[in-house]
């Protein structure tokens, strides 16, 4: 296969980072960015996505009609803004209607 130069300016931190790997594993800069470019490749034939594999593992476990997002959301907002001062709540000096819970 033939080879094409190609330079690359970094963050000095993430250069000795790449570095220390590519030491650590035996490999040259060029080896390392090489296999990199080999295992994008490798996963974009595979039909993989930047999701983690753990989220897409659990994607689709609770049905979607379980869940109402909508309406849990206004119930948690109405219940976080009708609390009463002396319900675990101390007025704000900024507007006696905004609240901090302790």
């Amino acid at each position: 296969m033939s080879t094409v130069p190609l330079h690359l300016e970094l963050p000095a931190d993430e250069v000795e980072s790449l570095r220390a790997f590519a030491i650590a594993h035996g490999l040259t800069m060029a080896e390392l960015v090489s296999r990199w470019a080999q295992s994008l490749k490798a996963a974009n034939r595979s039909g993989l996505s930047a999701i983690h594999p753990d989220v897409i593992a659990i994607t689709g476990l609770v049905p979607r009609e379980w869940t109402d997002v909508k309406t849990e959301h206004q119930h948690h907002v109405h219940t976080k803004h009708s609390q009463t001062p002396g319900e675990g709540t101390v007025p704000t000096a900024h507007h006696p209607a905004h609240s901090v819970t302790l």
